[in-house]
């Protein structure tokens, strides 16, 4: 079969791998028909991060079961069934919680072992969502990360209703947070970014204000928004959210740095003379697992109200991310890039 994998760093090639076989126990074969690309997969292909090599990448997965073993009891040939990556130890204190993204001892598809940017992946029931039959297995690799969305606003003190939100940072997290924060009823979404194909994407999926901060001066939105979630992991983005919001104001971190982050001590004062609460979110589970995350996304996407389409840059075969890896890599692309790994039939 075939698998896009990365080689060595800033290397990556099509190449082949035997299709798994000995479906048994509680295993389930899959054959992916989309992997997304994830923003984490960028340090594991250009920044020396990848677990080993080759390495076959691809936690934001779906596709089409082929094989069941003999203790499968929830999935059957042919379900439509998205990936749920995490595999907590089940075995330690954070796991008896219910804390699962908290687990020291886990592994991971996609990056501690192969994912799916490959035609088949053998993997265990308990980490395959069913997903209704008249779903897109598009809307399927978005699971993931509307997830990671719904699990950071489930720790929110505040209710999300009759609140102002800002989001800063709308590529694809940012632009599901505002079809969750509109869903949920919120007074106020306002979008902020540098890129202005972003901001009419967030315009277009209903947030109500749109504000380019490399275009304009928007000191009169200070000390505006109950609650303020950051999604693009970009450093000055880490200071904005602190002005922005208001007082007794809750900040809520979903993006990644990836370099070192400085604060004035001016700006970092905020969070004292504010009495801001922060919040930060590390993947999307919850008890039983994988969570109410996974329930709530279905509900989500079966009563229209979150869309992918604005969300999707460039959908692409195997060799085709190949060929245009510069461009992946300079994020030129604008927007999820989606591998067509299958076809469903």
């Amino acid at each position: 079969m075939k698998a896009l994998a990365v080689l060595e760093n800033e290397k990556l090639g099509v190449i082949d791998l035997e299709k798994p076989e000995n479906t048994t126990g509680d295993d389930v074969l899959v054959k992916v028909v989309y992997s997304g690309l994830c923003g984490s997969d960028f340090p594991r292909m250009f920044e020396h991060q990848a677990k080993f090599f080759p390495v076959v990448l691809g936690h934001e997965f779906s596709g089409v079961v082929e094989k069941v073993g003999e203790k499968v009891h929830k999935l059957a040939v042919w379900y439509k069934v998205s990936c749920i990556p995490l595999k907590p130890s089940f075995k330690c204190e954070a796991c008896d919680e219910g804390n699962y993204s908290l687990c020291k001892n886990y592994g991971f598809i996609g990056s501690r072992e192969n994912g799916g940017m490959e035609e088949y992946v053998k993997i265990p029931e308990i980490n395959l969502q069913k997903l209704p039959e008249k779903f897109d297995l598009l809307q399927g690799a978005f699971f993931e990360p509307i997830t990671v969305v719904l699990h950071g606003l489930g720790l929110l003190n505040k209710e999300v209703k009759g609140k102002k939100v800002g989001i800063i940072g709308v590529g694809t997290m940012g632009l599901l947070a505002v079809q969750c924060a509109k869903a949920y009823g919120a007074e106020l979404v306002s979008a902020f970014d540098i890129n202005e194909k972003n901001l009419e994407a967030a315009k277009e999926l209903g947030a109500d204000e749109v504000h380019n901060v490399a275009k304009k001066d928007i000191e009169n939105e200070y000390d505006k928004y109950d609650i303020m979630i950051e999604t693009s992991g970009a450093n000055p983005s880490f200071v904005l959210i602190l002005k922005l919001a208001a007082g007794k104001g809750e900040l809520l971190y979903i993006g990644t740095p990836h370099s070192t982050l400085t604060f004035e001590y001016k700006d970092f004062e905020l969070i004292n003379r504010k009495e801001l609460t922060i919040k930060g979110s590390w993947m999307n589970y919850s008890k039983p697992f994988p969570g109410k995350e996974w329930t709530e996304a279905i509900r989500l996407f079966d009563e229209g109200l979150v869309k992918i389409d604005k969300l999707i840059g460039a959908t692409v075969s195997m060799e085709e991310f190949c060929e245009r890896l510069e461009e992946i890599k300079g994020r030129t692309l604008g927007g999820k890039i989606m591998v067509k790994v299958g076809e469903s039939e």
